[in-house]
């Protein structure tokens, strides 16, 4: 699976949590993260940053919430640059 499809699957993955179940209306992205099952494959895949290490980023993300956004919107970008340049050729 190539870095794109996996930010597609995990943002998927967290929009369908959101979507579908009210209860997490007031919960922050990362602590509904951190309750998931599958927390590993999503910090991952929605963030861009190389040398992974689970507990360093959920401190950091818990540290400062711009630092998890960052990596998500850089993630968007890349995807969306990429999807342009194809659907022009």
């Amino acid at each position: 699976m190539s870095k794109e499809q996996g930010f597609i699957e995990a943002t998927r993955k967290v929009r369908n949590t959101y979507a579908h179940n009210i209860q997490y209306v007031d919960v922050s992205l990362i602590e509904l993260i951190k309750q998931r099952t599958d927390k590993s494959h999503l910090l991952k895949n929605l963030s861009a940053i190389k040398n992974y290490d689970e507990a360093d980023f959920i401190a950091a993300y818990e540290k400062d919430r711009g630092f998890f956004w960052f990596g998500i919107i850089d993630s968007t970008m890349r995807f969306l640059f990429f999807a342009y340049h194809i659907a022009v050729k």
